[in-house]
């Protein structure tokens, strides 16, 4: 790189990584209709970001998922989890890893989801979904498939929306 010092270039990235993040508001701050186009397909209308305080991740971009409605609370949660019970509403992602701007997958769990988890067929093998900058997780699960298209899910409350 012709003409920056390493000086310059680590003092650029010092300042990108001591931005804020960028305002962002909580599910359950979001009218239903805020957050999708209002099609039958229900798809995002806003990015989706890490829930993290402070971490600045963009986990899906407008556009790129849909809505859903299913049983709630079907995520693991220990004990001192950041995370309530989730409310059974999810983001079903398609098109694999590169659907997303950062995702991070766990190991393949072992133990299988429960079977009213949607895209549950069989006990199919499953990885749980995690911020690719900060690990915080779990955020949803993703289901082993061939070619890795397989779909993935995120918890609508386990993540933080941007302003319209």
């Amino acid at each position: 790189m012709e003409g920056y010092s390493q000086a310059d270039i680590l003092a650029a990235l010092q300042r990108q990584s001591a931005a804020p993040p960028p305002p962002a508001k909580q599910y359950k701050d979001l009218d239903q209709t805020d957050l999708h186009d209002g099609s039958e397909n229900k798809v995002n209308t806003r990015k989706l970001y890490c829930p993290r305080e402070g971490c600045r991740a963009v986990i899906v971009q407008p556009g790129t998922c849909e809505l859903i409605e299913a049983k709630p609370d079907l995520l693991p949660r220990e004990d001192g989890s950041p995370f309530a019970p989730t409310e059974g509403a999810y983001w079903v992602v398609r098109g694999g890893p590169m659907a997303f701007d950062n995702i991070g997958y766990s190991r393949a769990a072992p133990e299988p989801l429960h079977p009213d988890t949607p895209g549950n067929s069989d006990g199919a093998k499953h990885k749980f979904l995690i911020c690719a900058e900060c690990d915080l997780g779990p955020l949803g699960w993703a289901y082993d498939a061939p070619g890795g298209k397989g779909e993935s899910y995120l918890a609508a409350d386990r993540l933080k929306y941007s302003h319209p």
